[in-house]
């Protein structure tokens, strides 16, 4: 295949807040989607994408921002009715494996806000040769959540430290032929959840958050967990970007900095 782009991304998005949504006092959920949206497209500056914009139920102004704020030659908008999280990922995962133009493809949401630099070090660390998944987010999880976070990273530096980890959210860089392999395990999301469809791919620990939800992963991963080669999921120190949780901010950036960037209301 020869790469039409650098990257392909499905940038899947809702017209409601998230649970526990960073917000500012004035915002509508078109506010934070705008602000992430123009984060994105600024780390994008000097990179060769495509985007496929996936609106699940959205009214016409988002529509509009895509079409304002993106090149129609980088722009294809999918319209869902309202399909919901769960099927829109699916979509997600459909669109980038089915496309042919390019090798890397990056799954996005619509919460997440960018540093300047985050798609370029992350394209940098996917062409890396032990790597199979990149994200940008380095979690608080990660350090509020020992439990389910214990275990041994291996930490590498490139532009900053990248730390192996279990888990993240449904935001992510991979490759194509990764994709085509952990398509069945993708596709498990809407059963499993993020966490345990992390698990299955990483294996870096054998256990969920309870007996009946290790049980349950086991009965849908059959002996996955037990058998076959881990995915290496890396994140970076620190964080390329941020969910936008009001709990889940990433540490040792400013985001309120990287908002007043973008927005029309003053930050917090």
């Amino acid at each position: 295949m020869t790469d039409r782009y650098d990257v392909t991304i499905a940038y899947r998005i809702y017209p409601k807040f998230g649970r526990q949504a960073f917000v500012l006092p004035s915002w509508k959920k078109y506010d934070l989607a705008m602000v992430c949206l123009k984060s994105l497209l600024k780390a994008l500056e000097r990179i060769n994408y495509k985007l496929y914009a996936i609106l699940d139920g959205c009214p016409a102004e988002y529509k509009e921002l895509f079409s304002k704020l993106v090149d129609s030659d980088h722009l294809k908008i999918v319209e869902l009715p309202g399909n919901g999280n769960a099927a829109t990922f699916l979509e997600q995962m459909r669109l980038l494996k089915d496309q042919h133009e390019s090798e890397i493809v990056y799954f996005a949401e619509d919460d997440y806000l960018y540093t300047e630099k985050a798609m370029l070090e992350m394209l940098e660390m996917i062409e890396e040769s032990d790597v199979d998944f990149v994200t940008p987010y380095d979690h608080t999880d990660y350090y509020l959540a020992p439990s389910i976070h214990s275990y041994r990273s291996k930490i590498v530096f490139k532009s900053r430290h990248w730390r192996t980890v279990s888990s993240t959210t449904m935001t992510f860089l991979t490759k194509k032929p990764i994709l085509e392999k952990v398509v069945k395990y993708l596709s498990l999301y809407p059963r499993a959840g993020d966490y345990g469809m992390w698990l299955m791919m990483t294996k870096m620990r054998k256990t969920h958050f309870s007996f009946r939800r290790t049980a349950y992963l086991y009965k849908l991963a059959g002996m996955r967990l037990v058998v076959g080669k881990p995915f290496k999921l890396w994140s970076p120190m620190p964080s390329l970007a941020t969910h936008m949780v009001e709990s889940m901010m990433s540490l040792g950036v400013d985001w309120n900095e990287i908002i007043g960037r973008y927005s029309l209301t003053e930050p917090r």
